[in-house]
């Protein structure tokens, strides 16, 4: 049985694999692993456009399965890693991505560099797996617990809500808990921006109940 082991290596999750005869998956450049990230739905999204969601879900972007949404469909995550970057939208009003950027400290508060109006985002990062998607495996005559993967990042009008969870996870080190120790409970709900008066969807988070053993251990790998 096939042994994988993941870590967080310049902000890419690489995926490495102990043993071979699982067909494709040996010869392909595991640096080319792709993290499925989770995307918030707005009202302008592709997805919502089409029919294949709305407005405030949540959705993976390797298969575009809704996996929750607002506030009556919570979404429960246990945290393992975290980086920030700063992303670059066109300034043009399209919202198009056109680069982003290792965090530096000196981009704090540089509105001359990196202005807002500019198209400018600090934005948290930040791995995790799903609670309930735990497998356990038999490996070498021990038992192992194994998650998948995946992104989910904070900024503008969500910025706010991943430095909570950060500040959670900093409270629970000086306590000697990982951020692993509990789940977070994501929700979203619908705001209103004050530049523009436009209505958008923001993440919500909470800290839940104490992670299980197997959520744990599976985070830790």
């Amino acid at each position: 049985m096939t042994k994988e082991v993941t870590k967080k290596k310049e902000n890419e999750l690489v995926v490495h694999s102990e043993s071979k005869g699982m067909g494709a998956a040996d010869s392909f450049d595991q640096g080319d692993v792709v993290v499925p990230k989770i995307f918030l739905m707005q009202s302008n999204t592709g997805l919502v456009a089409e029919g294949k969601a709305k407005a405030g879900d949540f959705v993976e972007s390797l298969e575009n399965q809704v996996l929750g949404g607002g506030q009556d469909k919570p979404l429960d995550v246990i945290v393992f890693s975290y980086y920030k970057t700063m992303l670059k939208y066109a300034d043009d009003g399209s919202g198009n991505w056109e680069k982003t950027l290792d965090w530096h400290p000196s981009m704090r508060n540089n509105d001359s560099e990196y202005p807002y109006e500019g198209g400018w985002r600090p934005t948290h990062n930040f791995l995790c797996i799903l609670a309930g998607t735990v497998r356990e495996l038999e490996i070498d005559g021990k038992t192992v617990y194994m998650a998948k993967p995946y992104r989910i990042s904070f900024k503008g009008g969500s910025f706010k809500t991943g430095s909570n969870i950060g500040s959670m996870t900093n409270d629970w080190r000086m306590f000697q808990k990982p951020s692993w120790f509990k789940r977070f409970t994501l929700t979203a709900e619908p705001q209103t921006s004050q530049k523009t008066n436009k209505k958008f969807w923001a993440w919500q988070a909470k800290a839940g109940v104490t992670a299980d053993e197997a959520e744990q251990s599976a985070a830790a790998t």
